[in-house]
């Protein structure tokens, strides 16, 4: 029952702010990117990542009209799009286009395929 509990609840906050608790995670911390919990990726959430990306795309928009000088290139945004929650889902699709990716180089240069094959 406890780990059903949100993210954003007074136990979660009380296990992340024990110093002891958050040497332990931080020693276990793999270095992955953040993806929120798929059971509180609600229709808010979505809404909301849909606006934070198209803020980055506007961010970019503004950048990219500021006059620089002759062989300078405008400033970039740097802002990443809102992390999803990762599901099996979309590492099937992933590999899906991989693989279609993968055929399509095979149809154009069977010669290469040919050679990876043997190889």
């Amino acid at each position: 029952m406890i780990d059903g509990l949100p993210s954003a609840s007074r136990f979660q906050a009380a296990i992340l702010n024990d110093p002891e608790i958050a040497r332990i995670l931080v020693e276990q911390d793999t270095g992955g990117e953040y993806a929120p919990p798929l059971e509180e990726y609600d229709a808010k959430l979505v809404a909301l990542s849909a606006i934070h990306d198209r803020l980055g795309d506007v961010a970019q928009a503004v950048l990219s009209s500021i006059p620089t000088d002759k062989g300078k290139s405008s400033p970039k945004y740097r802002g990443k799009p809102y992390a999803r929650p990762h599901t099996a889902v979309g590492d099937i699709r992933e590999q899906m286009a991989r693989e279609a990716g993968q055929m399509l180089i095979n149809w154009f240069t069977p010669h290469a395929a040919e050679h990876v094959a043997a190889g």
